[in-house]
């Protein structure tokens, strides 16, 4: 009798031990959501953590999910064409590592995020750790803003260099903000329960307040364009009923924002008429005029490198060269500059146009894939937010993109969704 209480005993341990297991590993398989809304963008370490953060969760895939986790036959259509175009991008920068050098944290961050994609049971993804990550971003991001902003009084947010606080420059920076708050009005928007639908409007507000703090004007046309575009879908597909209960909510605490924010607005406006003036006057050293300089000048490597680029270690020359050529001023050459503010121009100058098709494929992939509208409208801020800086030259930047638009997929139709594909 005693013997077999104990071995009740055992079983009932060894049950609950299985219990405790699982759920380790699923926190485990979470983590890299929990540190992409909390440290992942504002901390000097976010991008190196997130790296030992996703290798500790594809590990925890591997164990708990084992054959379904790699099995082919498990994958959806959307996550074999896209890891398939993240890994042949990514073996091609390998390559051009090889060959001429090539950007090694970029490498490891698309790598890292295909694999921790391509493991994932799609059909097992809870959207509520997604939810939850981007709440915790607008509430993360509201202490940095109070602390940096308002205590601090740091230059356009994070400061310049060399006083930059966080990962980010204030450019990239305001791009990390505006995917954070296409996102988080997208699930505002759609989202049943009040509670989290007012969360997230308070996260998207902050994600937003931040954008004109850093006084970011390519980041905040392409958020302008996204939000009027996401609207007018939004409002041609929601019964009245939501749309009257919604919208009203958004205007008011957006409206309200920039009544708080309109010197920053009117001063930024003000300068870009400035600017604008001194080019007509063929002055080009202004932000602008600094910035057509680094396209010419970019558009002129392609040209004579055009294949495979000239590599990440080898473009400087260039600047030197076209200066003696007379095709950039000695503001724009002195500059020295670490990219060429354009992430096209700068993806095609250090990795050939073969490099640029390679990645705009993973872009295609992901538009093709995508589920829902959310993925679609966040390619469309990437792209225009894009035309003036590089995203992607920024690892912690990277990490966040792409964890965002690869989950993104992974989220059934709502029936907001449904409604779109049955109307067209």
């Amino acid at each position: 009798m005693n013997a077999f209480i104990f071995f009740l005993y055992l079983s009932l341990m060894s049950s609950y031990i299985q219990q405790y297991i699982q759920k380790l590993l699923t926190l485990l398989i979470y983590l890299p959501f929990i540190w992409f809304g909390t440290g992942l963008c504002l901390l000097d370490e976010g991008r190196s953590i997130m790296t030992k953060v996703l290798v500790v969760a594809i590990v925890a895939l591997l164990i708990k999910y084992r054959q379904s986790s790699w099995s082919l036959k498990s994958k959806t259509k959307q996550q074999r064409y896209t890891c398939l175009a993240m890994l042949i991008f990514a073996l091609y920068l390998f390559g051009l590592q090889l060959y001429h050098g090539a950007d090694e944290g970029l490498i490891r961050v698309v790598l890292l995020t295909s694999a921790y994609f391509y493991l994932f049971p799609l059909e097992r993804f809870d959207k509520n750790w997604l939810i939850g990550a981007l709440i915790a971003n607008g509430a993360f991001l509201f202490i940095f803003i109070y602390h940096y902003e308002f205590i601090l009084h740091s230059e356009r947010l994070v400061g310049i260099e060399p006083n930059r606080v966080g990962p980010l420059n204030a450019i990239p920076f305001a791009t990390y903000c505006l995917l954070a708050a296409i996102s988080q009005c997208y699930h505002a928007l759609i989202h049943k329960n009040w509670v989290i639908k007012c969360l997230l409007i308070v996260s998207a507000v902050v994600s937003t307040s931040a954008i004109f703090f850093t006084e970011s004007r390519g980041v905040f046309l392409a958020l302008i364009s996204v939000f009027i575009l996401y609207f007018i879908h939004f409002l041609y597909k929601k019964s009245k009923s939501t749309i009257f209960k919604t919208i009203p909510m958004i205007i008011i605490l957006l409206g309200g924002m920039a009544v708080l924010q309109k010197n920053e607005i009117q001063s930024r406006y003000d300068q870009t008429l400035s600017e604008i003036q001194q080019l007509q006057n063929n002055n080009m050293g202004t932000s602008i005029g600094l910035r057509f300089q680094f396209w010419i000048s970019g558009a002129h490597t392609i040209m004579d490198y055009p294949v495979f680029g000239i590599g990440n270690d080898h473009f400087r020359p260039e600047f030197k060269k076209h200066y003696d050529e007379g095709l950039i001023t000695q503001v724009a050459y002195q500059y020295n500059t670490m990219h060429y503010h354009n992430q096209y121009i700068d993806m095609a100058v250090k990795n050939g146009l073969i490099g640029l098709l390679l990645f705009l494929s993973i872009a295609w992939c992901i538009y093709k894939g995508s589920q829902i509208s959310l993925p679609k409208y966040l390619l469309l801020g990437l792209f225009i937010a894009s035309l003036t800086d590089v995203p992607f030259a920024h690892l912690a930047l990277g990490y966040f993109a792409l964890l965002l638009l690869l989950f993104s997929m992974a989220i059934p139709p709502s029936q907001e969704d449904n409604n779109d594909i049955n109307r067209s």
